[in-house]
């Protein structure tokens, strides 16, 4: 049967760029054969960044779920139950 569409082709070729491309194996073998290990890629200021935004984002969750936690608690306390705010 034939068609006026373009068949695709199947498998589809590899993308030259973008986050899905790979890279071969072999190639990734040998950079790490070089005896160098792992490159050091986060210094000392990333780590402490990442550190402080874990405490800042830690705290903020913690205080909303206090907050949501407090209204529920007291409501039911006081015989009241749920309700859409």
């Amino acid at each position: 049967m034939t068609g006026s569409w373009p068949r695709p082709s199947w498998p589809p070729p590899p993308a030259a760029e973008g986050p899905w491309v790979r890279e071969p194996v072999e190639q990734l073998v040998a950079e790490t054969e070089g005896g160098g290990g792992l490159k050091r890629t986060v210094g000392a200021l990333d780590l402490t960044a990442l550190g402080v935004g874990a405490i800042i984002g830690t705290g903020l969750v913690g205080l909303a779920v206090y907050a949501a936690y407090g209204r529920t608690h007291s409501r039911l306390q006081r015989g009241e139950g749920p309700r859409a705010v």
